[in-house]
């Protein structure tokens, strides 16, 4: 990369845009109060903002989809690595700084990226990768849409709190093993990467955060009309009552074109060899997989 461009970047900023007393003085003069609705934690530790882009790996020139781009404190490394940056801010206070860097390499849409239809982002011939620090209240909803793109997208970086992380890694059986960690499992292959502390981020946060990479898994074998239309609602239903037999959750409910009869939910279990008084949180991503598949080539009648 032409480090003389990285330089240049880097000097549009006020010098203290690194630091706390930088932050604390870009939301005076922004007047906000920052949002907690809103996951407005801005993280300004330099060394870990850099750290996280080379943890991407992407290649150089690549398209990157930045979610919540705040005053720029991750859009600024990564145009310095070289990549392009369309991000996306609800706020529209917060851009002072970083809009006198729109142009060829950034591009910047003051909408919220769950209104946003990203089709038109993956038609490129470079790579994407979809990165942000995303809040806590809505982290969830954003990584469900963001998977719409799954089959175009060729990594995502996340900060996340510490407790959706363990959501999202947890292992069957764990209280933490849910719906999300079912699907996201299934498609990417997923590494926590970074702890990063309260004391990076401005408001200080009650919690510690986590940089995770997730790479689209080759093992996951469903297409994605499967995994919507049939794996995502079982999942989604199978979840509704942790405590109940997966079977009796199953029991007269509507999976994709099918509504289901308790029977048929124990037959289907018993053909994948699993145990018919298993619960939600005992079946693999992959054993959701196969009953999803199973299900979805039974044909069983819908109720008139």
């Amino acid at each position: 990369m032409d480090m003389s461009q990285s330089d240049g970047i880097s000097r549009s900023f006020p010098g203290d845009f690194f630091s706390r007393s930088g932050v604390e003085r870009l939301c005076r003069e922004a007047e906000i109060v920052p949002s907690k609705a809103l996951g407005q934690n801005f993280l300004y530790q330099r060394s870990a903002l850099d750290a996280m882009v080379r943890d991407l790996e992407m290649p150089f020139e690549s398209q990157i989809i930045e979610v919540g781009c705040g005053f720029g404190h991750l859009t600024v490394p990564i145009l310095e690595h070289g990549y392009s940056v369309l991000a996306f801010e609800t706020d529209k206070r917060l851009l002072k700084w970083l809009s006198g860097c729109v142009g060829e390499r950034l591009q910047i849409q003051v909408c919220d990226i769950l209104t946003y239809d990203l089709t038109p982002c993956f038609e490129s011939t470079s790579e994407v990768c979809v990165v942000g620090n995303l809040p806590y209240s809505s982290a969830s909803s954003i990584l469900f849409h963001l998977m719409k793109w799954y089959v175009s997208v060729a990594k995502w970086g996340f900060l996340l709190q510490r407790e959706v992380g363990q959501r999202i890694q947890a292992k069957p059986g764990s209280s933490d093993y849910g719906r999300l960690s079912v699907i996201l499992q299934y498609l990417f292959d997923i590494q926590l990467l970074r702890r990063i502390g309260p004391g990076c981020f401005y408001p200080r946060p009650k919690v510690e955060s986590v940089w995770m990479r997730f790479v689209p898994r080759k093992g996951a074998d469903l297409d994605m009309d499967l995994v919507w239309n049939w794996m995502e609602p079982l999942v989604k239903t199978a979840f509704a009552h942790r405590r109940k037999k997966l079977c009796s959750n199953l029991s007269e409910q509507r999976i994709g074109l099918w509504d289901l009869t308790k029977e048929q939910a124990v037959n289907y279990l018993k053909i994948l060899d699993l145990n018919p008084n298993c619960r939600a949180q005992d079946l693999t991503p992959d054993q959701y997989a196969c009953l999803a598949e199973l299900i979805s080539s039974s044909g069983v009648k819908i109720r008139s």
